[in-house]
């Protein structure tokens, strides 16, 4: 059991970090679509990390949960890379916070919203 409890307390303590959150491209996809979805959960993270500084939650929505997976290993959850887009959802009352972005988004990251 004690092996078990420092495991919890690691998962609990470190969070994902990039190092923890890194996969090589899988043979079947291409580089193209590997570097796509790397750049989304960048920026995925970083609205998530802007919301919440407002105290606004976000919640990854029905299609992205159910193709994405928690890789076992670590305190990441790892997204599908044959995923086309990544659903987030929002309270109405902060969606003007992510438009807000847009911006930023496109100079930090280079996509246009």
């Amino acid at each position: 059991m004690l092996a078990k409890e420092a495991f919890l307390e690691r998962e609990n303590t470190l969070g994902c970090t990039k190092e923890a959150s890194y996969r090589p491209q899988p043979a079947y996809i291409s580089m193209t679509q590997y570097i796509r979805v790397s750049e989304a959960e960048n920026i995925t993270a970083y609205i998530a990390k802007e919301l919440s500084k407002i105290g606004a939650p976000v919640s990854l929505m029905y299609g992205t949960m159910l193709h994405e997976y928690r890789n076992g290993t670590g305190p990441c959850v790892q997204a599908n890379y044959k995923d086309k887009d990544f659903d987030i959802a929002v309270f109405a009352q902060h969606f003007f916070h992510i438009l807000a972005m847009a911006d930023n988004i496109e100079k930090k990251f280079g996509w246009h919203l």
